[in-house]
C-alpha cells in the first residue's frame, strides 16, 4: 500500500472474501498500523479452523482467522451470511447459491471444525464485492470463486437485481483444472460476456493463456500493484 500511495487511514471497510490464510494473512498487520477502528466484513465460517488433508490422509492446520486477536487490532466484525449493502453501490454477495457444481471444485481434500463436528471444507464462506459502476453495470471482485463463476453471476445478478456485468475480476480457482473443465469455465464466461476479464491469484497459468486466446478483447492480466481504474 505504502509503494502505491494508499494510507490505511483512507478506508472505513475491509472485506474478506474467506477464511483461507492466503486471503486474510495480512488482515492484523493492516488493523495494526491503522490505528483506529474499522469494519471487517466476513461470513461466520471464514472464522472456523480449517484443515487441509494429505494425500497419506494426515491432517494439516489448524488455519484460523482469530476473532479475539482481529477485535483486540480494532476490527469490527460485521458477520455476513446473507448479501448486504456496505457502502452506496457497492454491495456484498454473503454466501454464494450454487444451482449447478463449480467449473473446477478442485482435487485437495479439506475439512473445517465446526462445533466441535469434522465436516467437509464446502467453501460456503466464500463471497464476492459487488459495486455498480453507473451506465455500465456491475464489477464483480471475487476471491477465489469456489462457489463457481457461473453460479457467482448468478447469484450477483439475483441479489442486485441487475443483470448486465461490466467486468469480471478475481481468482477464478482454475489452478490445476483438467483442460475440458478450463474450456467449460471459459465459455461460461463468454456466455456473461463482461466488457472486461481479469483473472489472477489462484487463475492458474495454463487457464489464463486459454482466456487470452479465447476472450482477447475482454482479457487483462493482473500482477501485485496493477492499478484497474474504471469509470461510470
Amino acid at each position: 500500500m505504502r509503494i502505491l500511495g494508499y494510507n490505511p487511514l483512507q478506508f472505513d471497510t475491509v472485506v474478506i472474501s474467506h477464511g483461507h490464510p492466503d486471503h486474510y494473512g495480512g488482515l492484523i498487520g493492516l488493523l495494526e498500523q491503522r490505528k483506529a477502528p474499522v469494519n471487517v466484513v466476513l461470513h461466520p465460517n471464514a472464522l472456523l479452523s480449517r484443515y487441509a488433508v494429505s494425500p497419506g490422509g494426515d491432517l494439516n492446520g489448524p488455519y484460523l482467522l482469530d476473532k479475539e486477536k482481529v477485535e483486540r487490532s480494532g476490527g469490527r466484525l460485521i458477520l455476513c451470511e446473507n448479501h448486504m449493502m456496505v457502502t452506496d453501490g457497492v454491495l456484498v454477495t454473503g454466501e454464494v447459491g450454487r444451482g449447478c457444481s463449480p467449473e473446477w471444485p478442485g482435487k485437495a481434500e479439506r475439512k473445517i471444525l465446526k462445533n466441535g463436528i469434522w465436516e467437509n471444507d464446502e467453501f460456503s464462506d466464500d463471497q464476492a464485492v459487488v459495486v455498480n459502476l453507473k451506465g455500465k453495470g456491475l464489477v464483480v471482485i471475487g476471491g477465489c470463486m469456489h462457489a463457481g463463476i457461473i453460479n457467482t453471476m448468478e447469484h450477483v445478478k439475483k441479489v442486485s437485481g441487475i443483470d448486465r456485468i461490466h467486468a469480471i475480476i478475481g481468482g477464478f480457482h482454475l489452478t490445476g483444472a483438467p483442460e475440458e473443465n478450463t474450456i467449460t469455465a471459459i465459455e461460461n464466461l463468454k456466455k456473461v460476456n463482461p466488457a472486461l476479464l481479469i483473472g489472477g491469484h489462484c487463475t492458474g497459468l495454463n487457464t489464463i493463456f486459454k482466456m487470452m486466446q479465447m476472450m482477447p478483447e475482454q482479457f487483462r492480466i493482473s500482477c501485485s500493484g496493477t492499478i484497474i481504474d474504471l469509470k461510470a
